[in-house]
C-alpha cells in the first residue's frame, strides 16, 4: 500500500451501516510516499448490513458515499471486541467516509483534517491549529477516542507535527494516510517509524 494510491473495484451498492473490522492478526506493509519509509498497518475488512462473512477488503474500495453510520470492531482469530467510541465521533467519522473519502468528496483530507473533523473542531486542510487543543506528554495512558500527534523534534518548527491519529483500544490507532490515501490502523511504534517521529503528544480538544 502506498500513500495516495488506491486500487480495486468500486462497490456500487453500499449499506446504510458500514462495519469496519480491524484484523489484529493481519499485518500489511504501507509505504510513506514522502519519506519512502515502510511500516506495518493492520488489515481492515468491511461488512455490509448483517452479513457474517469475512467482508470486503476496505483498502480496495473507492466509493463509500452511501455510508450513513459506522461501527468499529477489533478481531483476532475468532475473538471480537466492539470499539466503544463516543457516538458523536462515530457519526462524524461516518460523515467523513460518506463525503470526504469517496468519489463524491473533495479528496482534500489529510491526517490532521481527519482528527479535527472527527473531534468536531473547525479545520483547514493540512493545518494543525494548536489553539484548538490542550497538549500533554504521551505516557500510554489513553482511552478510546483520544487523539495523539507524532512529532519529529529535529524538523523545522513548521514541519514538526508529522502525523495524527485516534485511539481505538488494544494499542491501535486509526488515522488518515496522506492526502488521497485510505484510513489506516497501526500502533504508535509503527507510526513513529512510518512518519519519522521521535516524540508523541496526547491532544485534547479545548471546550
Amino acid at each position: 500500500m502506498t500513500e495516495g494510491h488506491e486500487g480495486g473495484a468500486t462497490i456500487s451498492e453500499q449499506p446504510r451501516i458500514t462495519k469496519l473490522i480491524i484484523e489484529k492478526d493481519q499485518n500489511l506493509s504501507a509505504k510513506n510516499a514522502s519519506s519512502k519509509q515502510i511500516f506495518k498497518v493492520k488489515g481492515v475488512s468491511l461488512l455490509r448490513g448483517d452479513s457474517n462473512r469475512r467482508g470486503y477488503d476496505y483498502y480496495k474500495l473507492k466509493d463509500l458515499a452511501k455510508t450513513r453510520a459506522i461501527s468499529i470492531t477489533l478481531r483476532e482469530k475468532d475473538e471480537t471486541k466492539d470499539v466503544e467510541m463516543p457516538e458523536d465521533m462515530l457519526d462524524r467519522m461516518a460523515d467523513y467516509l460518506s463525503n470526504m473519502n469517496s468519489t463524491n468528496g473533495n479528496g482534500r483530507f489529510d491526517c490532521v483534517s481527519f482528527v479535527q473533523a472527527v473531534n468536531g473542531i473547525p479545520y483547514e486542510y493540512t493545518k494543525y491549529d494548536p489553539s484548538k487543543w490542550n497538549q500533554s506528554n504521551f505516557n500510554g495512558d489513553v482511552k478510546v477516542g483520544d487523539t495523539i500527534a507524532i512529532v519529529d523534534s529535529d524538523a523545522p518548527q513548521a514541519n514538526q507535527y508529522t502525523h495524527f491519529a485516534i485511539y481505538l483500544g488494544d494499542g491501535l490507532y486509526i488515522s488518515k494516510f496522506g492526502f488521497s490515501g485510505p484510513l489506516i490502523v497501526s500502533d504508535v511504534d509503527e507510526m513513529k517509524k512510518g512518519f519519522h517521529g521521535d516524540t508523541v503528544y496526547k491532544l485534547e480538544p479545548k471546550q
